[in-house]
């Protein structure tokens, strides 16, 4: 029977991954943070192997893809409720979204909720 066996590969690429994960944060990207940051702790709870423990390295990379997920989802949050909440930053997206698709962008979400939604492609400007 094959017996699963510690991995210091994994557990370093757990430590990489999730060390990259917290740069791109600082960098104010948000997808490379998701997916290092998932990544990480995957990796980390995999190069335990058998073992009870997990090695410093892959306790680096968990905790830093943990750090990394939840600190990149506050930023997501923090974006929505500014842009909900502050009524010069609705005012502008109302202003581009009716420029770019003729409607505003309260128009949409209530078209979305009604389910009255119908989204027409043949006025967009392409480049």
């Amino acid at each position: 029977m094959n017996e699963l066996k510690y991995s210091p590969q994994m557990a370093k690429a757990s430590q990489i991954c999730g060390i990259i994960a917290i740069v791109s944060i600082v960098t104010m990207t948000i997808y490379p943070a998701i997916v290092l940051g998932s990544t990480a702790i995957i990796l980390s709870f995999l190069s335990r192997g058998e073992r009870k423990i997990l090695p410093d390295e892959a306790k680096t990379g968990l905790t830093t893809g943990i750090v990394a997920l939840v600190v990149d989802l506050l930023i997501v949050a923090a974006a929505v409720m500014l842009l909900f909440s502050n009524g010069e930053y609705k005012k502008q997206v109302n202003t581009v979204f009716s420029q770019m698709y003729g409607y505003t962008f309260d128009e949409m979400i209530e078209d979305m909720k009604d389910g009255s939604l119908d989204l027409d492609y043949s006025n967009l400007p392409i480049k």
